[in-house]
């Protein structure tokens, strides 16, 4: 239970609600890993001012609802418990760096949000407002609760309820092209395309792209070679073909494919059905999920929007099986700068998962990126490919 903080010139009762994922959001939180999180969290009570009221884990993240100081600002807060937390861990559960071979326990991205003990902005706002004379009360400032105001119905939009999410597909599976260089001048960097569980981070297998060729050839060789059934697989723009998505079907999956422009007719007829007369924003009666993002020196705010509408499904028959038209909306803005950045994105699902899965299976597919290129371009690339340079 929450108490007043007494200090020396302040009594406080500060509450957050903070969430810290675990490192590539592996499965870490075991019932040892969980014992070594609450001795250390007891520890850090006594020596520092946060107290925890409470802890829970959930696989890969926890959830901490902490009271602190005024002297505590949030990221000292957070700081101090993951920096503390990832050393006892590691010294006392080795196991783990097994799942988390980088050296980092904790992923650099958290949620913090303040909790209201007594009443929530709308009743503090009420009791402001009945200071002083009646009638004399001045509105020097107001500010709504949302990042960038410039959305139509940001303020007015709310979350869906909370529900358990089913899905049909048990597994998911990323595919994308990357150039890995150190060869011989005169052959050129060597093009490969990955297959990657994006859920257990394991290569599924690779294929050679041929000399003057490009990966819509290499991809369905390796699809050939690849047990998909029950699977969600997620292309990028690249892999956007009608064959191959007839070839993933053909497998036992399901297709997420990147629209651009490259496909101009079915590009158009997307962004007129998402965007229509709410020009350059989407309409927000299709929203599905509105979530914020704060990590590397920028801060996200991602809309998912979602159509299942016969006509527009119509319209894009030529894409087998169709079943799901996404777009996703990233207005970007990198911290200590003006400038705010909008960006559209589509996206054609053949499965008919509910669209707060799909939007996370977008998010998933680039952990390709982050966790198989970058270790075959980095740690790799200084040493498997500089001995092909003397070969």
């Amino acid at each position: 239970m929450s108490r007043y903080l007494h200090k020396c010139h302040n009594v406080s009762v500060l509450l957050y609600h903070v969430v810290c994922p675990a490192k590539y959001r592996r499965v870490v939180f075991d019932e040892d890993v969980d014992a070594v999180l609450k001795e250390v969290c007891l520890e850090i009570a006594l020596r520092y001012e946060i107290f925890f009221l409470e802890i829970g884990t959930d696989g890969d993240h926890v959830h901490f609802l902490v009271q602190s100081v005024p002297s505590y600002g949030p990221a000292k807060i957070v700081r101090t418990i993951k920096s503390l937390i990832a050393r006892e861990v590691f010294a006392r559960c080795p196991q783990v760096k097994k799942k988390l071979w980088g050296g980092q326990f904790w992923s650099d991205g958290y949620f913090i949000a303040s909790v209201g003990q007594h009443a929530n902005v709308d009743t503090i706002g009420a009791y402001v407002r009945g200071q002083g004379t009646p009638g004399n009360y001045k509105k020097l400032h107001v500010q709504q609760l949302t990042l960038f105001e410039a959305l139509p119905d940001a303020a007015s939009w709310q979350p869906p309820p909370h529900k358990k999410l089913h899905s049909t597909f048990k597994y998911l599976a990323a595919c994308r092209g990357d150039s890995l260089f150190g060869r011989r001048e005169q052959q050129g960097p060597l093009h490969l395309v990955s297959a990657w569980a994006s859920e257990q981070g394991l290569s599924l297998g690779q294929e050679c792209v041929p000399a003057k060729s490009n990966e819509i050839t290499a991809i369905p060789l390796l699809l050939d070679r690849l047990h998909l059934k029950n699977t969600l697989f997620t292309l990028d723009a690249m892999g956007c073909q009608t064959k191959i998505a007839q070839q993933i079907l053909d497998r036992g999956a399901d297709y997420l494919l990147v629209l651009k422009a490259n496909h101009r007719l079915d590009y158009t007829t997307v962004q007129a059905h998402f965007l229509g007369e709410s020009a350059p924003y989407p309409s927000p009666h299709r929203l599905v999920c509105d979530a914020f993002d704060e990590g590397h020196g920028r801060l996200v705010r991602r809309r998912v929007f979602s159509s299942q509408d016969p006509a527009l499904l119509a319209a894009l028959s030529a894409w087998p099986s169709l079943r799901t038209v996404l777009a996703v909306e990233s207005i970007r803005r990198v911290s200590g700068q003006a400038k705010v950045e909008t960006q559209m994105r589509y996206f054609l699902c053949s499965g008919g998962d509910d669209p707060i899965l799909l939007a996370q299976a977008i998010r998933r597919h680039w952990t390709i990126e982050n966790n198989l290129h970058w270790v075959l371009r980095c740690p790799l690339g200084g040493w498997f490919f500089g001995k092909m340079t003397v070969a």
